[in-house]
């Protein structure tokens, strides 16, 4: 009689092992392929939900991000009319309470940059943090 290998059936078994293991790791690294920093594009390893390979490029891309004196931003032109105020405000004996606008605006003031607004006897007031400040027929007037 003659005697039956296992050869086979461990072959079988260890094959089965093997290719899912190939098959896991080809998933993995298409993943890791397509993860990239978002500061560096530098390829990210670790956890799936990671979006930057260290802390300081994390920091930079939202630094970046959030520039706050970017000259487009309205951070900025609230800063530039809070200046232009606060001069008009600290030489208003010399000027007066009304000023005409349009020498504020080629100093780049921009009445329509404002914290906040409140409408009183058909008149709309506006302030830029504690100066308030009204527009009326081309002249800026000043509020104390």
């Amino acid at each position: 009689m003659r005697r039956k290998s296992n050869f086979h059936k461990i072959f079988h078994y260890d094959y089965k092992i093997l290719v899912k293991s190939l098959h896991f790791l080809c998933k993995l690294v298409k993943t890791e392929k397509m993860k990239q920093c978002l500061e560096c594009d530098e390829r990210l390893l670790g956890r799936s939900d990671k979006k930057f390979c260290s802390d300081a490029c994390r920091s930079s891309f939202h630094n970046q991000k959030k520039d706050v004196f970017a000259p487009d931003s309205s951070r900025y032109q609230l800063m530039v009319n809070h200046r232009l105020l606060n001069f008009l405000f600290a030489t208003q004996k010399k000027w007066g309470n009304s000023l005409a606008i349009q020498p504020l605006l080629t100093l780049g003031f921009n009445p329509n940059v404002f914290t906040s607004s409140y409408e009183q006897n058909g008149k709309e007031y506006r302030f830029c943090y504690e100066y308030a400040f009204c527009i009326n027929e081309g002249e800026l007037e000043l509020l104390i």
